[in-house]
């Protein structure tokens, strides 16, 4: 069972210090309420017990009091970070690594395409989705990545890329070494997996 711990979570660990601060924090709440859902739903399942009516009330709630939908079975990882957590969507087996910043009215679900079976975004470890970022279907944000505010992604994004636009285009990339910006002028598009600036190359 995934447990509840304040403390997982690094951001809110370092701006939720005092007990007001955690009780008025809608990033820790929004976190919490998926965690203990995500519990719920394990416990129901190995126990028989009817959970469902409680998993339910706890999703609307969620809803009502943060703005945000999480579905439960969208796979959420440590150390994430919702710095204004309003109008955020993630949708049914999504998967959000580590350390991952998402930011407001961010949109992770599936395409929509009625004769295609659903298929929900991979978000790897590190990645930071800007505010109103839209990923739909099967896509793969690679690790380290950044998504600008406003884009539609619509292909795969590869490691330490930073992307945006409509539909989002790679404008350059992180250094894999000391995370500073990597242009095209120092690269060509056939880079390396861990591309390096020139102080680090």
């Amino acid at each position: 069972m995934e447990t509840i711990r304040f403390s997982s979570v690094k951001s809110l660990s370092n701006k939720a210090k005092t007990l007001r601060d955690k009780l008025f924090s809608l990033e820790l709440q929004l976190l919490s309420c998926h965690r203990l859902i995500r519990n719920l739903i394990n416990l129901r399942n190995k126990t028989k017990l009817p959970f469902g009516i409680i998993v339910r009330a706890l999703v609307y709630l969620t809803q009502v009091i943060t703005s945000c939908h999480i579905h439960p079975s969208a796979r959420i990882g440590e150390n994430c970070s919702f710095p204004h957590p309003t109008g955020i969507v993630i949708g049914k087996n999504t998967i959000v690594g580590n350390n991952v910043r998402i930011f407001q009215n961010v949109t992770l679900g599936s395409h929509g395409y009625a004769n295609k079976p659903n298929e929900y975004p991979i978000v790897e470890d590190n990645v930071t989705l800007y505010a109103g970022a839209i990923v739909l279907g099967g896509i793969h944000v690679g690790f380290g990545a950044t998504i600008g505010a406003g884009s539609i992604v619509t292909r795969d994004i590869p490691p330490y890329s930073i992307a945006y636009g409509n539909p989002a285009r790679i404008r350059g990339y992180h250094c894999s070494n000391c995370g500073n910006k990597v242009d095209f002028s120092d690269y060509n598009e056939l880079i390396s997996e861990k591309p390096l600036c020139k102080e680090c190359s």
